[in-house]
C-alpha cells in the first residue's frame, strides 16, 4: 500500500514544479518590464515556493533518512544546534516562516500599489506581529507536541488574514471604480491571489486540526491548500503580471 507520506511526496513535487516555472516566468516578465511592482509579486512568489520547498523537504526527509530522532517522536532530540534546526524543519516552522516574510512583501505591494506612503500604526501591526509570529513559530516548540504546532499554524493564519483581507478590499475597491478592462482584470487577479492565498493557511490549520483530533493528516484539506497556492500564483501571472503592468 501507498504510503500518505509518499503520496504527499508525489503531490508536493508536482506544486513544486510548477511553482519553480511561474517563478521563472515572473522573472522573467520583469526582465523585460523591469517594474517594480512586478518584482514585488516576484519575491512574494519567491517565499512561497521557498515554503513550498520546505514543506516538500520534509517528506523527502521522512522517506529517504534515517535519522532516528526526525522520524519518530520516541527517539529524544540530542540536543545540538543542527537538531534545534532540523527539528523546525521537520515540524514545518520555516515552511511557515517563509509565509511570513511573503506576507511582508503583500504588505509592501499593496501600500505601493493604493496607499504611496506607510499608515505607521499598520505598520507596526504588521511587521510587529509577524515577527510575533515568527518567533512563535522558533521558540514555541516541544519535540512531538501537536498543540504547539496548531497554535503556530493559527497565528500564522492571523497574519495572513491580517493582511490579505485588507489587500482583496483594496483591489475590490479599485477593481469597482476602473473602467479600463485591463485594469479590471488587473485588479481581480490580485484579489483573486489574495483570497486563494489567504486559502493556504486555511485549509492547512483544518488539515492539522484533523491530526490533533486523532488523524492521520493529509486530509482533503492538505491537498486543497496547496492547490489554492497554485489558483494564487495563476491568477496573478495571467491576471495581472502577463496582459499589461499597470
Amino acid at each position: 500500500m501507498v504510503s500518505l507520506v509518499l503520496i504527499g511526496f508525489i503531490f508536493e513535487s508536482a506544486v513544486l514544479i510548477i511553482a519553480l516555472i511561474f517563478l521563472i516566468l515572473v522573472y522573467r516578465k520583469y526582465l523585460v518590464k523591469k517594474h517594480n511592482l512586478i518584482l514585488y509579486l516576484f519575491f512574494i512568489f519567491l517565499n512561497f515556493t521557498l515554503a513550498i520547498f520546505f514543506s516538500w523537504f520534509v517528506k523527502y526527509i521522512n522517506l529517504f533518512t534515517n535519522i532516528e530522532y526526525l522520524i519518530n517522536d520516541a527517539v529524544p532530540d540530542p540536543g545540538t544546534i543542527v537538531s534545534w534546526f532540523s527539528l523546525r524543519v521537520i515540524s514545518f516552522r520555516f515552511t511557515f516562516i517563509f509565509v511570513i516574510i511573503a506576507l511582508f512583501v503583500s504588505y509592501m505591494l499593496r501600500v505601493k500599489l493604493f496607499d504611496k506612503e506607510y499608515n505607521d500604526l499598520e505598520r507596526i501591526s504588521v511587521f510587529g506581529f509577524g515577527i510575533i509570529v515568527i518567533l512563535l513559530n522558533l521558540f514555541l516548540y516541544e519535540k512531538g507536541n501537536i498543540l504547539f504546532d496548531l497554535i503556530a499554524f493559527l497565528f500564522t493564519a492571523i497574519h495572513i488574514a491580517m493582511v490579505y483581507i485588507p489587500f482583496m478590499l483594496k483591489t475590490i475597491n479599485a477593481y469597482r471604480e476602473v473602467d479600463q478592462p485591463i485594469f479590471k482584470k488587473g485588479f481581480l487577479a490580485l484579489s483573486v491571489m489574495a483570497f486563494f492565498f489567504v486559502m493556504i493557511l486555511f485549509f492547512q490549520f483544518l488539515d492539522r486540526l484533523t491530526i490533533f483530533l486523532g488523524g492521520e493528516g493529509y486530509s482533503v484539506f492538505y491537498f486543497a491548500g496547496w492547490i489554492s497556492g497554485l489558483i494564487g500564483f495563476i491568477a496573478a501571472y495571467f491576471g495581472y503580471i502577463k496582459p499589461k503592468t499597470k
